[in-house]
């Protein structure tokens, strides 16, 4: 689904990198709902070139590469209760 065996084992590995700012956790939060980035714009009232920025610094420091595989993160992490 995600590449190699390491590939997929490696998406629910915690990284060590900088936590996300608050913008970047309100918006992860948002998408991890459900929610899509038109959506999160519209809610945030952030303009959704902002949203997308934040998203992709985000899925930067979790080291995925798509938002599909930063959804699947996002669910391991909200299950964990690890992500505020």
């Amino acid at each position: 689904m995600f590449g190699t065996e390491g590939a997929r084992k490696s998406l629910f590995i915690r990284t060590g990198l900088t936590p996300l700012t608050c913008s970047e956790k309100r918006v992860s939060s948002l998408l991890s709902k459900g929610l899509n980035q038109h959506d999160i714009s519209r809610l945030t009232g952030i303009n959704a070139k902002t949203v997308s920025s934040h998203l992709r610094s985000s899925m930067t420091k979790f080291k995925v590469k798509t938002l599909l595989e930063y959804r699947v993160k996002l669910s391991h992490i909200n299950t964990l209760h690890c992500f505020n």
